[in-house]
């Protein structure tokens, strides 16, 4: 009997070391495996970020594109007949900065709409709250040929739930 006991602690003393080696290799693998995915999370957030800046410039560009096309299509008489007394071209351009700053504040309540629908944001029991401010900045050439006025519209999204 003394004799299997002590082969029972031997080979407990045998498996033992072994056991805790493996133990604190999974720990460690568990470490890297840790940091593997703390890293890829980053990576998602920030290419999360970036993407939703690309698709905001995106809905950008395209209401200046449908803005200008629309433009040219219907008001093309206006265009020419105002092109030339100053006093006129201003009242157009006035008009023009403030169609163009309304199309652009309709895409973007679309943008964060669409937005909030995609990622479970937007649930009937979500009070969403728009607080758009629009500037226009009168000395802007980068519309193009025939208006000299862009506007800045500036935006801040407030999404309150009913618990808080």
């Amino acid at each position: 009997m003394i004799t299997r006991l002590e082969n029972d602690l031997l080979s407990l003393h045998a498996v033992l070391p072994r056991s805790r080696a493996d133990r604190d290799r999974l720990h460690y693998r568990v470490d890297e495996l840790e940091q593997e995915l703390s890293i890829q999370k980053q990576n998602n957030a920030y290419l999360q970020s970036e993407r939703d800046k690309i698709l905001e410039d995106n809905v950008q560009l395209y209401g200046k594109i449908k803005f200008l096309q629309s433009y040219q299509n219907k008001n093309r008489e206006v265009l020419y007949r105002f092109a030339y007394t100053e006093s006129c071209q201003r009242d157009f351009q006035t008009d023009c900065v403030a169609r163009f700053a309304s199309t652009t504040v309709t895409v973007r309540v679309f943008l964060v709409t669409e937005t909030q629908q995609r990622y479970g944001l937007s649930t009937p029991d979500i009070e969403d709250f728009l607080v758009i401010n629009t500037s226009i900045a009168p000395y802007d050439r980068s519309l193009g040929i025939f208006m000299t006025e862009v506007p800045v519209t500036t935006e801040r999204i407030w999404v309150r739930g009913r618990n808080g």
